[in-house]
């Protein structure tokens, strides 16, 4: 059942900002605890899972405001969650040398390149990180590289260029609020006056 809000257009706007923020704030958030334990993680992944369902719900039923809110939600949340760590390393980051303490292969086994995890040092400090470009099946323990390093460690390290800076992860996510924000205006106001217009029908037909 489809409860009629007295002010659709300014609801919807707000609905799809607020998910659109939701997201983004879950990808900041992913960058920032990098280092937390795993549940972080899988919290900012439901966050943006329940706020594209918002999105996706605010078009129905429009195919193409749906698709078009889903497809805006998805590309926001991964541009936010790799541009943020890309953009802080970027503007601040520092090339220092990495030193491999200890290395975790997938199975048991040197012959995989899935989910490789490498236990660093980095100027005193240690972590882990996954999927570093340079943590892979031949990495052993001793082993030494260059890594782009936050020295607040706000975010987790690169072994590459950042290739998103401020500049523009910026106004590409203001472009994607302001997007969310129309399309979700639009669509409640839309699923609104089909619902109403349903109604009096409904009500014509009777005797």
């Amino acid at each position: 059942m489809f409860l009629e809000p007295r002010r659709p257009r300014a609801l919807g706007a707000v609905l799809g900002l607020g998910a659109g923020v939701a997201i983004a704030g879950a990808g900041v958030g992913y960058d920032v605890a990098h280092s937390a334990p795993f549940y972080y993680g899988l919290g900012c992944f439901l966050v943006d899972f329940g706020a594209i369902a918002v999105l996706v719900t605010l078009g129905i039923p429009s195919v193409a405001r749906a698709v078009s809110s889903l497809l805006i939600g998805i590309l926001l949340a991964i541009g936010v969650q790799n541009g943020f760590r890309s953009a802080v390393l970027d503007s601040r980051g520092e090339w220092v040398t990495a030193t491999v303490i200890e290395v975790r292969h997938p199975h048991s086994t040197y012959t995989s390149s899935d989910n490789h995890n490498c236990k660093l040092e980095v100027q005193g400090d240690t972590f882990w990180v996954q999927n570093l470009g340079e943590c892979g099946p031949a990495t052993r323990p001793g082993d030494r590289f260059e890594v782009l390093h936050d020295p607040e460690d706000l975010v987790g390290v690169a072994s590459g260029h950042p290739p998103i800076t401020f500049a523009i992860l910026i106004p590409g996510t203001a472009a994607a609020l302001l997007l969310l924000t129309v399309l979700g205006a639009r669509g409640l106001r839309v699923r609104t006056a089909e619902t109403r217009a349903a109604a009096h029908r409904v009500a014509d037909r009777r005797p």
